[in-house]
């Protein structure tokens, strides 16, 4: 009865993913592919900034510079997507990640301009990438739908972070074991990385998108409901900033190793993997806003805990509970924010004008919450800088919290 039981759970699930539309099912595979690749692109790039300078400020202005040009990318893209496939915008800005990030391997040294040059190259790419990703996945598929797709996203790209953080931070951290410089650790570890891009890639080109509508690119005088969603992006990235820098400076700062870095983010991604999945599965939208808060009530009281604990003890609790609690607001925040771009088109000539507005004030928040970490990281040092930043980001999480609540389906 039980082994029949789980025989007609699983057709029902496969039924219920079958429903997808075939564009929405190979641009999923194709995102998990790059989940793949992930951890190297945005955790192990600031991991081999800390190897080489051992300067938490340096690795700060890395991801200042790389989100001050993810909106300039996604202003270019909206010229570029007049004239280009939407796939081929996206491939490119996908696999030129890896070359970007092979090519910072083999010319970097600590100071500002090569910092400024990578973080450049690698926004201007990741840009072209999110710019065009995000509008086909807008597309592919519906307001009844998304949350079952980024469920299974969400839970997928978990059970990957799982493997490949801790794949990646114990290769690279056995430079005595294989008798292999580290440099040269880095190198086979981004090669590895170009081939999974690839095969992301093929998959994006297998797919068929049409491009947006783009007769404007800057948006002006809008809505109040979309004045709303600019404030909740705003927010958005001011919290992006605390949530991407602080768990990984915290890992650096004090374990100071690749294999405990990758092994941190393993442990938070078990955690998290089972709960998303049941949640984006049984999940509706009049609960969305219940998840969100949640997790904001989660980061809250870990950004408390951090002043209690030593450190060293706790770095591996606060990535994970951190990691919980993000992953709970992004489960419904995309969907809500994809409602809004649904109810915004129906009025408009310029569907890409939405996608570059809301990225470009998310951006301007991680931009801000970047320079207030450094800030204070230069004021009051590194250690003390750790403890006290989650404290300061409270604020906007709350005041994001608050818009959420004034949006309406």
């Amino acid at each position: 009865m039980i082994f029949h039981a789980q025989i007609k759970s699983l057709t029902r699930e496969l039924k219920f993913f079958n429903g997808l539309k075939k564009g929405a099912i190979r641009l999923l595979f194709s995102n998990l592919l790059f989940e793949v690749a992930s951890p190297m692109l945005y955790i192990f790039s600031n991991a081999f900034f800390w190897y080489k300078s051992q300067d938490l400020k340096i690795i700060v202005l890395f991801n200042l510079f790389f989100y001050i040009f993810i909106p300039l990318s996604f202003f270019i893209n909206g010229y570029l997507i007049k004239k280009v496939n939407i796939k081929y915008l996206a491939v490119t800005g996908l696999t030129f990640q890896g070359f970007s990030m092979l090519f910072f391997m083999f010319n970097m040294e600590p100071g500002i301009l090569n910092t400024l040059l990578y973080g450049g190259f690698f926004g201007i790419f990741s840009g072209l990438y999110w710019a065009n990703r995000n509008f086909m996945e807008f597309q592919s598929t519906s307001d009844e739908d998304r949350d079952y797709f980024y469920g299974v996203y969400l839970s997928g790209a978990t059970i990957i972070s799982i493997v490949f953080n801790s794949v990646y931070g114990n290769f690279l951290a056995q430079e005595k074991l294989l008798g292999i410089s580290k440099n040269s650790l880095y190198l086979i570890a981004t090669a590895f990385v170009i081939f999974i891009l690839i095969l992301s890639s093929y998959l994006l080109l297998k797919g068929k998108y049409r491009n947006p509508t783009v007769s404007t690119i800057t948006l002006r005088n809008p809505d109040e409901k979309w004045k709303l969603v600019r404030k909740i992006y705003f927010y958005t990235g001011l919290r992006e900033a605390n949530s991407f820098m602080i768990p990984t400076l915290f890992i650096l700062y004090y374990l100071n190793t690749e294999d405990l870095l990758g092994e941190a983010n393993s442990l938070a991604s078990i955690v998290t993997a089972l709960i998303i999945y049941i949640i984006g599965r049984s999940i509706k939208k009049q609960g969305r806003k219940v998840v969100i808060a949640l997790g904001v009530l989660i980061l809250t009281i870990n950004s408390f805990l951090i002043l209690f604990f030593e450190p060293k003890h706790f770095a591996f609790f606060y990535n994970t509970v951190d990691a919980t609690g993000n992953i709970l607001i992004y489960l419904s925040l995309i969907p809500i924010y994809l409602k809004q771009l649904d109810i915004q088109k129906q009025n408009s000539d310029s569907e890409f004008k939405f996608l570059f507005d809301a990225d470009l004030f998310l951006n301007l928040g991680r931009i801000f919450g970047i320079l207030i970490i450094f800030i204070i990281f230069n004021f009051i040092g590194d250690g003390d800088g750790i403890k006290l930043t989650p404290l300061i980001f409270i604020i906007p999480n709350l005041l994001f919290l608050r818009n959420i609540y004034l949006v309406k389906d």
